[in-house]
């Protein structure tokens, strides 16, 4: 969801700390390798003209990278782990199945609440009634309805929880990944500055790092391994079968 928002779930620098510079768009997306620090950028003067490279920002004595290397090492890097088609449409397929689940069992707890609700003020409704007529004193009027308050504030916060967010459908969702996953080098390589830092962010949370011969992930998201790990015989739990 945050990929399609455009929304930052990672954790890097972003807005007016992070101005997109078009000549180093990938500074502080990608680490050093050597010492984890995040690439920064500058430019190198040759006779005739310059030339721009990432350095790590620490000065750790790792070599610099010229901003060419890398985009084209981060293209194919991504277009090496886009996810095969088939584990992409099974996991849509799983998606879509826990989706329905999580809706169903919301819609379970709502009409639970609602009955119970309706049925607290119904029953606060007979106390005052009783309480006017002189069955109830007012001194247990005013217990009982302080605990049948209660109980309905209870009862409207466990109906509050049930409200799901309705801005995309299954369909949008679907639609998103399918066009946005079918290859993430092309993907990447037409987003806007922004969007290549959710993209990254969203695959690789620490940020993927170069290793001086190309890059390397110390740690895919649990959503993206999701995705390339999904099996045949997995439910929409995420359980494999048999097991």
């Amino acid at each position: 969801m945050a990929i399609i928002d455009g929304r930052n779930r990672c954790g890097m620098t972003v807005g007016k700390r992070l101005k997109d510079n078009p000549d180093f768009p990938l500074r502080r997306s990608i680490k050093c390798g050597k010492c984890g620090g995040h690439l920064s950028g500058g430019w190198s003067r040759g006779r005739s003209k310059r030339y721009a490279y990432y350095v790590c920002k620490n000065r750790c004595g790792a070599p610099s990278i010229k901003v060419t290397v890398l985009k084209d090492s981060l293209i194919e890097f991504l277009t090496e782990y886009t996810p095969p088609k088939e584990k992409l449409e099974l996991f849509l397929m799983l998606m879509r199945q826990r989706f329905n689940q999580d809706i169903a069992q919301l819609r379970t707890k709502r009409e639970k609440a609602e009955q119970e609700i309706a049925q607290l003020k119904q029953m606060r409704i007979t106390l005052g009634r009783k309480n006017m007529e002189g069955v109830y004193d007012d001194e247990y009027f005013r217990e009982q309805k302080k605990d049948l308050d209660g109980k309905i504030t209870d009862w409207e916060s466990v109906l509050g929880s049930t409200v799901y967010d309705t801005k995309y459908t299954m369909d949008d969702i679907e639609k998103f990944m399918r066009a946005k996953f079918e290859d993430l080098g092309r993907t990447y390589d037409k987003s806007e500055p922004g969007e290549k830092r959710v993209l990254l962010g969203s695959i690789s949370p620490n940020r993927l790092a170069w290793q001086y011969s190309g890059l390397s992930n110390q740690q895919f998201s649990a959503e993206y391994q999701a995705i390339l790990g999904v099996q045949p015989n997995q439910n929409a739990l995420g359980v494999t079968e048999g097991s």
